[in-house]
């Protein structure tokens, strides 16, 4: 009899062989580089990335070297980030040609957020803090990270709010919650 968890790595295995096979690796770093950059830029506060963590896959899926990197930011503690690379897909109406340009021109991404302690799924469609988008790389950056930038501003500013919407989803412009209800469910948290 064999072991259950044996096709799972190997089925692992083998997605991250073939996507490694496009050899956007090294790609993938290059981006996140120019991701933190501009969100460096686009921050109105100083933020310092640490604990940068290349993976190349999430749960059982295998995504390719570097396609998926957490991090924190030190001026947002008790907070973890995410970004998921991905190459743009063809599209039906796109000639081989014009994708083998668009291909090697940008990258899909998707940047997250959760609080650390109350990770469930870390990972974009769990995360209430989440910008996607394409990545050119002939192309400013920054413009293109300016919510995700005002985003870390108000977990920076707002711990306890930024808190509350994160378990909560919810959507201040829709329902209002007082800065002193947020904190105390928050020092409520298990």
């Amino acid at each position: 009899m064999s072991n259950p968890f044996e096709s799972i790595v190997e089925l692992y295995t083998e997605s991250v062989k073939k996507a490694d096979a496009v050899g956007l690796a090294e790609v993938y770093k290059q981006a996140t580089a120019m991701v933190f950059d501009a969100l460096r830029a686009e921050c109105d506060f100083d933020i310092t990335i640490t604990d940068v963590e290349y993976l190349d896959g999430y749960f059982i899926f295998g995504r390719g070297t570097n396609s998926v990197v957490h991090f924190h930011i030190k001026e947002t503690p008790g907070w973890k980030y995410g970004i998921w690379w991905e190459p743009v897909s063809k599209s039906e109406d796109v000639s081989d040609e014009a994708y083998e340009e668009y291909h090697t021109d940008r990258l899909h991404c998707d940047i997250f957020a959760q609080y650390e302690e109350e990770i469930d799924k870390f990972k974009p469609s769990a995360s209430m803090i989440c910008e996607k988008f394409d990545l050119y790389f002939t192309s400013p950056t920054a413009n293109r990270l300016w919510a995700f930038a005002s985003d870390i501003k108000f977990i920076h500013d707002e711990p306890y709010l930024a808190f509350y919407r994160e378990m909560h989803y919810t959507d201040f412009n829709r329902e209002y919650v007082s800065r002193a209800k947020a904190k105390a469910y928050f020092e409520r948290k298990p």
